[in-house]
């Protein structure tokens, strides 16, 4: 196609508060949906980098892309299924890609003709982050960057086909279970699988991640880098760099950065009823029906738990909330709440600024003056959420 060699593909982010509290904290495309990001799923399949046209909130950390005649924008929140893909490829100067609920998935330039597109799969709500994890985890060319395990080189008790297990540089495997009868379990470079661990594919281990011993890992799950995890875990995503690293249960649950979460925490994620589960939007603030019948927990960057916390069924916590205590806390914790089922206060910005901080130095991350500054943004503008705040004034 003519000019077509000249196209630049841009990702935006207007939608961005329908994906709260992931978003405080990054971009849409930067969510992990498997084995790789949004952002990384189109650069895939593109064959080319993908800008990104963040929110004014982003600029500062993650920068921006220039538009022009020859840009695509695509919405952030549209995963590149091969349908959505093709029909993208097939755009014209001042054509629009419409879903059939009328969200523009793509255009180029000023559109005057609209294109529908039958199936696409969209992102609106942090649950279909979990909804989509079985069809999404092993999206993109990840056998590209992985190698086969060769059952010579390290020593776990493989249940059916050790084809199935692939593993990047510097891996180690100690003597532990893995079941690929249901999936791959890909282990990225200097992931490390502890004694006696149990894990069955489909399983993503992200770079420098640590499975710990007699963890149990229920596919699908997947595990962004750095991340220690131990217990019983399933249908679950770890942005990366968080811990759950004892007992207790987590399932079909997002887990953001920098979160930590104390021993013996569980979170349902079945209703005592077998009814759909409800959770909260930020957009409409209050609680949606998702249809999901199996739906746990929501958790934002730099959110903690204390040892023996209960997360009912379809909880959000906010980012920096700090819950701890006796009790099943509320099932809308907001951003930079301090406390549990017997109330909450707000956690203040320098110390919660402090706690981040000294987390980061463990994994030698920094916490840039950029950083900071968003940090002290986002918690201007999620005091909205803190109720006991707004009743004060």
């Amino acid at each position: 196609m003519a000019g077509r060699s000249k196209v630049k593909y841009v990702l935006t982010d207007e939608d961005w508060k329908r994906l709260l509290p992931l978003t405080y904290f990054r971009p849409i495309s930067f969510l992990r949906v498997g084995v790789y990001t949004i952002k990384e799923l189109w650069e895939q399949a593109l064959g080319t980098q993908v800008g990104i046209l963040p929110i004014d909130l982003h600029k500062e950390l993650f920068g921006s892309a220039n538009v022009d005649e020859q840009t695509i924008l695509i919405d952030s929140r549209v995963v590149p299924t091969e349908k959505v893909f093709e029909a993208i490829r097939g755009l014209k100067q001042n054509e629009q890609l419409v879903s059939k609920d009328g969200i523009v998935v793509a255009k180029w330039g000023e559109p005057t003709t609209t294109k529908e597109i039958d199936e696409a799969l969209i992102i609106r709500h942090p649950a279909d982050l979990i909804r989509y994890l079985p069809e999404l985890i092993t999206l993109g060319n990840w056998k590209d960057s992985f190698k086969p395990l060769e059952q010579t080189d390290l020593c776990p008790t493989i249940f059916g086909s050790v084809d199935n297990i692939y593993v990047g540089e510097n891996v180690r495997i100690d003597p532990c279970f893995i079941d690929t009868s249901s999936g791959p379990v890909i282990i990225d470079d200097h992931a490390h699988i502890m004694q006696g661990a149990m894990i069955s594919g489909p399983v993503y281990i992200g770079p420098h991640s640590v499975i710990k011993m007699g963890a149990k890992i229920y596919g699908p799950v997947a595990l962004g880098p750095y991340c220690k995890v131990g217990g019983e875990v399933s249908h679950t995503i770890f942005q990366g760099y968080s811990n759950k690293a004892h007992d207790g249960f987590i399932g079909h649950a997002f887990i953001s950065e920098w979160v930590n979460i104390g021993a013996d925490t569980n979170n349902s994620n079945l209703k005592n009823t077998y009814g759909p589960v409800k959770m909260w939007d930020y957009v409409e603030k209050r609680f949606v029906d998702t249809g999901m019948q199996f739906l746990g927990l929501v958790m934002g960057d730099h959110a903690k738990a204390g040892i023996n916390t209960m997360f009912n069924t379809g909880t959000v916590v906010g980012v920096s909330a700090n819950v701890f205590g006796a009790g099943f806390p509320r099932t809308f914790i907001p951003s930079f709440a301090w406390g549990g089922a017997q109330g909450f206060t707000t956690y203040n910005v320098d110390r919660a600024l402090d706690t981040a901080r000294r987390m980061m130095a463990r994994r030698k991350v920094d916490l840039t003056p950029e950083y900071e500054q968003l940090f002290r943004k986002v918690f201007e503008l999620s005091q909205w959420e803190r109720w006991w705040e707004n009743k004060s004034k």
